[in-house]
């Protein structure tokens, strides 16, 4: 995520959002991550609902008290984060153009050799699909 976002939304709720991007997460576990107070992380959610960005999806019982509301980012959350979608299937495109005659196997190989450091650190999607 840029530094653009952070100038919109300030470091606290790109924190907020980097954690709910790797899982789901309660209040509490966003308190304890971002070591603030869970009426402080009340306040950053609700400005993140009413962006559109988080979305309540759902509830923990296993609390021991009161049930803890369960976050997760949105469709339009998601889509403030860079995807190397792009990067990866142009180098497709590359080697399929260079290797007419050589195997899908092969093409897939050369394609995860040459983009190896350029590569997202997440695995999932289409690199995922081409890195097996």
């Amino acid at each position: 995520m840029s530094n653009w976002l952070q100038r919109f939304v300030g470091e606290t709720q790109v924190e907020m959002l980097r954690l709910l991007r790797r899982s789901r997460q309660t209040i509490t576990s966003l308190a304890d991550a971002l070591r603030l107070t869970d009426n402080a992380v009340r306040t950053h959610v609700a400005a993140l609902e009413r962006q559109g960005v988080v979305e309540h999806v759902g509830i923990q019982r296993d609390t021991g008290g009161k049930p803890a509301r369960i976050y997760d980012l949105t469709s339009e959350g998601e889509e403030l984060f860079p995807k190397a979608y792009a990067l990866v299937l142009g180098g497709l495109v590359e080697e399929i153009a260079r290797s007419a005659a050589g195997s899908v196997q092969g093409c897939r190989r050369r394609t995860v050799r040459r983009l190896g450091p350029r590569r997202p650190r997440r695995r999932f999607g289409v690199w995922a699909a081409i890195s097996r």
